[in-house]
């Protein structure tokens, strides 16, 4: 409201002063549209317009009772383990005989680096199909600046 050209206001598409909008509660807004021009409004809402819609009466009534009925969600995540067969194992090696098509064949996202350990061991089993290895490295540095490094990997071939 502070700009050369000030933002019209819209509740339930009326215009409203700010004095009024300000005194709605957050829980009865049901959604908040900007708009950088709006030819419905006086000099083509120029300045932007604010459109505020609050929930109807029977969103109202739905909704939770008392203070004790809030809950907090704090979202749902599925923690898959990335499989990485033992071929050492000779019942692992008899199930997937012929049948590693995988993509990523190794996979360490928590390396973490304390300055004391200069190299980091990767082991893993090759799938049916790879014949270069593409190895990605991403982190964060200790200065706090991230860090991406890619190099592909493949058997050299010799000239004539």
């Amino acid at each position: 409201m502070s700009g050369p050209i000030p933002m019209i206001l819209y509740l339930n598409e009326i215009q409203t002063p700010a004095i009024f909008i300000a005194s709605i509660p957050a829980n009865q807004v049901a959604m908040i549209k900007v708009f950088s021009s709006f030819v419905g409004a006086e000099g083509n809402g120029a300045g932007g317009v604010l459109a505020i819609y609050t929930k109807q009466q029977s969103d109202l009534t739905n909704s939770l009772t008392t203070s004790a009925d809030i809950f907090q969600y704090k979202g749902y995540s599925i923690i898959k383990e990335f499989y990485s067969p033992d071929y050492t194992n000779d019942i692992v090696k008899e199930k997937a005989a012929g049948q590693d098509k995988r993509i990523t064949l190794c996979w360490q996202p928590d390396i973490i680096m304390d300055g004391t350990i200069k190299k980091v061991p990767v082991h893993f089993f090759n799938n049916d199909r790879t014949k270069s290895f593409k190895v990605v490295v991403e982190g964060i540095a200790e200065e706090g600046k991230m860090v991406l490094i890619e190099k592909v990997i493949a058997p050299q071939t010799k000239g004539f």
